[in-house]
């Protein structure tokens, strides 16, 4: 569905705090959540915990919705919008 209205999502922005140090074969787990819906980008915050839920780095990604034909930013479909509204939280 998104291929076929030429829409896409790019990293536009990312701040990230690396708190703790992790090894190869910790058991990690990543929380996300939708900090700001604006018109035409998302910013998720996100959290990395090892299995005693100690928070092992934290790290706000602003994502942007792009036409992929013209790249360019461009509206976030609004079923997309309805699909992450109903999932947050």
């Amino acid at each position: 569905m998104l291929l076929e209205e030429h829409t896409g999502f790019v990293v536009r922005h990312m701040d990230i705090d690396f708190i703790r140090g992790a090894r190869l074969d910790d058991q990690l787990t990543v929380k996300t959540y939708i900090e700001e819906f604006k018109k035409a980008s998302l910013t998720f915050a996100q959290e990395i915990v090892d299995q005693q839920g100690v928070t092992i780095a934290k790290a706000l990604v602003k994502v942007a919705c792009i036409d992929n034909v013209k790249m360019k930013p461009k509206a976030i479909p609004s079923s997309i919008l309805v699909e992450l509204k109903h999932s947050d939280g």
